[in-house]
């Protein structure tokens, strides 16, 4: 009988930057049955690491005083 292969190494990405977002329950849901499976698994999510753009996407700023930050103009 062959040994099991070692557990891989996944990040699962939390992408709603919401408030009361409802994605949390299932992340931590994903993130249970991956470990129990014997996978190492790492969590990004956007709000936590402030992700700007997801914050405000560019399509929100008006102009004028609402001006998009220079670093998003550049991009834009």
């Amino acid at each position: 009988m062959a040994a099991p292969l070692p557990g891989l190494n996944l990040v699962v990405f939390m992408g709603s930057t919401r408030i009361n977002r409802l994605g949390t329950p299932l992340l931590n849901l994903v993130v249970k049955q991956l470990k129990a499976r014997g996978h190492n698994v790492t969590t990004l999510d956007a709000k936590e690491e402030k992700f700007p753009l997801l914050e405000k996407p560019y399509h929100h700023y008006k102009g004028g005083d609402d001006k998009a930050p220079a670093w998003l103009e550049k991009w834009a």
